[in-house]
């Protein structure tokens, strides 16, 4: 969903043109006090702002910012923008987000793939290491296979996603 924040006359068509291009719900507040009001009621792929009115209210454009979150900040002057702009900028901007979002999440996988594989190689260790100690009990030393199993298992799992 698209937030468009200004009182500009052209509202409509921008919010209809942004509609059109990039195929997401458009919202519309008046003015930056109502267009906080609705970051709080929703959560908006893109804010849409009147330069104007975000150089009239800079305190509530500072706090503005924190409230829109992962929601892209697109600043538009609609007396030289046409409807087509807006939307052209608004979906290229929707785009860039999309694109940050997916290699956030693919940076945090690879974390996460990381830590896991540290972790099951200090596990298959550990077995391993156990599993070579002399005088081991036969049930403990199932069981210690059993776990080494299990990690190998993950570590092929873990293996196959990369």
């Amino acid at each position: 969903m698209v937030l468009l924040v200004g009182s500009f006359g052209r509202i409509p068509e921008c919010g209809e043109a942004i509609r059109r291009l990039t195929g997401e719900a458009v919202g519309w507040a008046r003015d930056l006090g109502q267009g906080m009001d609705e970051l709080r009621r929703a959560e908006f792929a893109a804010v849409v702002v009147d330069q104007h009115l975000w150089d009239m209210e800079p305190r509530l454009a500072d706090s503005a910012v924190q409230a829109c979150g992962t929601a892209v900040l697109v600043l538009i002057s609609p007396a030289v923008s046409s409807a087509e702009r807006v939307a052209r900028e608004v979906s290229g901007a929707l785009r860039r987000r999309e694109g940050e979002l997916r290699r956030a999440r693919a940076d945090a996988e690879a974390s996460l793939r990381t830590e896991l594989n540290e972790a099951v190689t200090g596990i298959l260790l550990s077995s391993e290491l156990a599993l070579a100690s002399p005088g081991m009990p036969g049930a403990a030393a199932n069981k210690i296979r059993s776990v080494y199993e299990l990690a190998m298992s993950i570590r092929e799992r873990l293996e196959a996603k990369t």
